[in-house]
């Protein structure tokens, strides 16, 4: 399974479709495999979804996300984790494997 991230520097970013680029784990049975950071391509609404199935993510984790983003998503058979308020990418991660990943629903985008 991959996971995609949206980060910025090292850190969750906080406005999903503007990150400049996605840290991507590779998880199996439970066990980290991989870990890379990839270049977000240039924002385009609607690209971030077909681009993340091109590369074969099943699940993306993000703090904050708009309806249409998800359906997008959804529309790409990818899972879609949002409201995560947790800042740094391997924490997320290891919460995520743990199924231990806490969520608030108080973080969703207005648009």
């Amino acid at each position: 399974m991959l996971v995609a991230i949206p980060t910025d520097k090292g850190k969750m970013s906080g406005h999903f479709g503007h990150a400049p680029e996605f840290t991507i784990y590779q998880i199996h049975d439970k066990d980290l495999q991989d870990k890379k950071v990839v270049a977000a391509p240039p924002h385009q609404p609607g690209l971030l979804p077909k681009w993340l199935k091109e590369i074969n993510v099943d699940v993306v984790i993000a703090g904050n996300m708009g309806s249409k983003a998800r359906d997008l998503f959804d529309q790409n058979g990818i899972e879609v984790v949002y409201g995560v308020g947790e800042t740094d990418p391997d924490t997320i991660i290891v919460n995520f494997i743990k199924g231990d990943l806490k969520r608030d629903a108080e973080l969703t985008c207005c648009h």
